[in-house]
């Protein structure tokens, strides 16, 4: 289920998604004299939630882009629960030059998401 609306410069997007008996891949250690990792399928229930939030606008001959966001999903594999909301944001910035020419400055970064 997604839901999104807009309003003046904003965009909000918020989905729901559930996956039944769905697969994930797991890495496993496989004993051996050197490092050796082994992917093998097992089967998950999960769900997720992703809350977005983004504001542009144009200044002038700056554009900035604002993006806050939410992920969080629900899903316990092998006793661990990975159910830690992330948080992210995102700022990216375009100058537009003469000539048709643009530069770019962007920032981004997120939380940790296991626990």
């Amino acid at each position: 289920m997604q839901l999104l609306g807009t309003w003046r410069d904003f965009i909000a997007q918020v989905a729901f998604t559930r996956s039944i008996d769905t697969y994930a891949y797991v890495k496993e250690l496989y004993p051996a004299n050197s490092l050796q990792l082994l992917m093998h399928p097992v089967n998950i229930n999960v769900s997720a939630l992703s809350a977005y939030l983004v504001w542009s606008k144009s200044i002038s001959r700056w554009t900035p882009n604002v993006t806050l966001g939410l992920y969080r999903q629900w899903l316990t594999l092998d006793n661990q629960r990975h159910n830690k909301p992330i948080f992210s944001y995102y700022f990216d910035n375009t100058f537009a030059l003469p000539r048709g020419w643009l530069i770019t400055a962007n920032v981004c970064g997120q939380t940790g998401g296991r626990g």
